[in-house]
């Protein structure tokens, strides 16, 4: 069963101009707070001066922690990878840590700094790795290319997820998983969206960008504390 189509050749899906912040009822009155997203420009940017140090960040949240006890929790494995918004590559890197370097990844992220990184560190860890600048809605790959990819605290920096959501899926093989993790409505997680502009999900919106055929598990993420306070892993397994 085929759920999705490739886009046209070169093509990205059209930014919505804003991410929603809150939606409050009271009475007649109706408030709305939303904040326009950071360009992809300053969004590469960003996180490319933030590459240096990205790693001691993660490890010191419990990120990388939470990334291992996830995929070990869950049996996750995978010969040909795709870590989308690769970051500097903790995501793969915990896999490697659970199964050594038994398969190739292969990373995309807007920011050439982090990418650079990302490459580094997994070629360090004996992995066959390559890497792509570019956007994670507009795939470079052919359908049903990867029977595992990893998605970690990338979504939420989008004001369409679902076309995000569904491009990851269409490069993923029946039988493989997707696993994207996400910044979830918690007090801790606000401090996250006024800092990095992103939108935060709770159990169903994060359900809600995938398609009915696909097999949804949503659970916290793993690890020290702040990993499940911060953050929701999904598990999607295309039949």
């Amino acid at each position: 069963m085929r759920f999705y189509s490739r886009p046209a050749a070169g093509s990205v899906p059209r930014q919505a101009d804003v991410i929603p912040v809150a939606d409050v009822n009271l009475g007649s009155w109706r408030l709305v707070l939303e904040r326009r997203p950071m360009s992809e420009g300053a969004l590469a940017l960003a996180y490319s001066l933030a590459a240096p140090r990205w790693d001691r960040l993660l490890s010191r949240i419990g990120f990388e922690a939470g990334y291992l006890a996830l995929l070990r929790r869950h049996g996750i494995r995978g010969e040909r990878v795709l870590e989308a918004g690769a970051g500097t590559g903790a995501f793969a890197a915990a896999l490697a840590a659970l199964v050594g370097p038994t398969f190739a990844v292969e990373g995309i992220d807007i920011s050439e700094g982090m990418l650079r990184r990302a490459l580094e560190r997994w070629r360090g860890l004996g992995l066959e790795a390559t890497g792509r600048v570019g956007d994670i809605r507009a795939l470079p790959f052919p359908d049903q290319t990867f029977d595992l990819v990893l998605a970690g605290h990338v979504l939420e920096h989008l004001p369409d997820p679902k076309g995000a959501a569904l491009e990851l899926l269409r490069v993923l093989r029946p039988g493989g998983v997707l696993v994207a993790v996400v910044t979830r409505k918690s007090l801790l997680g606000r401090y996250i969206q006024w800092r990095w502009r992103t939108r935060c999900f709770d159990v169903e919106t994060l359900r809600d960008l995938f398609p009915a055929e696909a097999r949804v598990d949503v659970v916290p993420l793993p690890g020290p504390k702040p990993c499940g306070w911060l953050s929701l892993a999904c598990l999607v397994r295309r039949s």
